[in-house]
């Protein structure tokens, strides 16, 4: 490493299927422990995970401890990352860095759910003395939305949603640290720009040069490790454009010592418009239609009210399927949805 003397944790950032996984591969290829016991292969990831078990089955665990599991897109309980009850699990995560880390100066972690579990993570590296910086993950969320239905059956919208919450946990609480925005598609397609990039945003040095490693990268990295390729274009069709944003304004992020002020500002724009959605559609066991429902036939609703409520349901259905105006319109268009559920409310 560049920086002598300072422990270091390389920490892989990404949503499932997005090639968090190949990125993990060449990180060890390059030398870097990424666990000293890994998660084995399996059918759906032949080459490996590159996923510390240890690190595994605490986030398991912490999820559980926090009420909900990896698969929501609900935002975690944020005030309770130092809570007591969660001291032990802090006590376990910190040993476990120290004794992975032993005599390196760096090891690496991944595993996608540290998205969204990263401020308890960095309260671990705090407290063990270590100081992190990330490569995150960017891949097509059209993609990764169908290599989740292959393998889960996961429904695309709900993946996409997921997708959101991950990538944008991951940008806000990974901000102002060391961190590198990366594409799968490059790592595939050239892994050693991809490698030289990363050495240069993040100022390490790996263990091994990418002209040492480049034919384990080489037998390592192949086409058939990507299953899924969408059109960028076809994005724009789903929740008002809200995804097709987030996904180019990430890409305009990548391979950047620096992100502005003004682009971090309109990032965070993007994200209150996927919060106040989330929050509405999403909601585990809600259906929208049976509450309209209810709400029109037994909500005691007349004259004005009953025809506010058919047209929050259109407005609703029209934002759920994607068919509203994905970019200058949406904004008028959720300003609208949310005066009619005070108006309602009132």
């Amino acid at each position: 490493m560049r920086e002598q003397g300072k422990k270091k944790v390389i920490c892989v950032l990404g949503m499932h299927r997005s090639g968090t996984s190949a990125f993990g591969g060449v990180l060890s290829a390059l030398g870097v422990n990424m666990g000293r016991e890994l998660i084995g292969a399996q059918s759906d990831n032949p080459k490996g995970f590159y996923e510390n078990r240890k690190v595994v089955k605490l986030n398991d665990k912490l999820f559980a401890a926090l009420g909900t599991w990896s698969g929501s897109a609900l935002p975690l309980p944020g005030d309770h990352w130092d809570d007591a009850s969660l001291r032990v699990l802090k006590e376990k995560a910190v040993n476990i860095v120290r004794s992975e880390l032993g005599d390196e100066t760096a090891f690496g972690m991944k595993d996608p759910r540290l998205c969204r579990l990263l401020p308890f993570w960095l309260g671990v590296f705090r407290e063990a003395g270590v100081e992190p910086c990330f490569v995150i993950v960017l891949r097509n969320p059209l993609e990764v939305a169908g290599s989740m239905l292959a393998r889960d059956g996961a429904a695309i919208e709900r993946t996409l949603m997921v997708w959101a919450a991950y990538m944008l946990e991951a940008e806000l609480h990974s901000r102002g640290l060391p961190r590198a925005f990366v594409a799968f598609d490059d790592l595939i397609e050239n892994p050693g720009k991809v490698v030289g990039d990363i050495s240069d945003i993040l100022g390490i040095e790996f263990p091994l040069s990418y002209d040492v490693a480049k034919n384990d990268i080489d037998r390592f990295l192949d086409a058939e490790l990507k299953h899924h390729t969408v059109d960028d274009g076809k994005l724009a069709g789903y929740l008002a454009g809200i995804f097709s944003d987030l996904y180019a304004k990430f890409s305009r992020f990548t391979y950047r010592k620096e992100i502005t002020t003004e682009e971090l500002n309109e990032l965070d724009a993007i994200g209150k418009d996927f919060t106040r959605l989330r929050g509405f559609f999403y909601y585990p066991g809600f259906d929208a239609d049976a509450m309209f429902q209810k709400l029109y036939f037994g909500g005691g609703l007349k004259g004005r009210g009953r025809s506010l409520c058919l047209r929050l349901c259109v407005l609703v259905r029209s934002v759920r399927n994607g068919l509203l105006p994905p970019h200058s319109k949406r904004r008028a268009a959720l300003k609208k949805l949310w005066s009619l559920l005070f108006t309602l409310g009132a």
